[in-house]
């Protein structure tokens, strides 16, 4: 009984923590609501994805694609706009340069997609803080 006890206490904490681990890598993949506060969209995202060292390419009005070359590795991910909101979509990650032991370690790419949602967050979070000031001072 004992042993049935700790098994099942094993299981819950493995699981528990599993699944921490699952809602953490799917963080970046949440989408951001801007609604009609972002005027210049390229402008707001560039200026998000420059702060960590990431580059902005625009393809059309609702696609642009984030890239960054860092220790190694090469990212790109697309911003794509929708419904106004803006999410984060991992196109690819790999190592071009490397010359030993070349596994993508997606935890650090998880970790760089999160920190670029975070400072788009970030940008739109001030937008909507700078139009309420705005509209109080009225």
């Amino acid at each position: 009984m004992i042993l049935l006890i700790r098994v099942i206490k094993i299981f819950l904490i493995f699981s528990s923590c599993h699944m921490a681990n699952l809602h953490a890598i799917d963080h970046y993949k949440d989408s951001i609501f801007f609604g009609n506060y972002i005027k210049n969209m390229q402008q707001t995202f560039d200026k998000s994805v420059k702060r960590n060292g990431w580059t902005l390419a625009k393809i059309d009005d609702n696609k642009y694609i984030a890239s960054i070359l860092h220790k190694s590795y090469d990212i790109k991910v697309e911003l794509l706009v929708e419904d106004k909101s803006v999410r984060l979509v991992l196109q690819s990650a790999t190592r071009p340069d490397c010359t030993r032991r070349c596994k993508v370690d997606m935890d650090k790419v998880e970790g760089w997609l999160i920190r670029l949602r975070k400072s788009l967050a970030l940008d739109i979070t001030y937008l909507v803080r700078d139009d309420a000031l705005a509209k109080s001072i009225r």
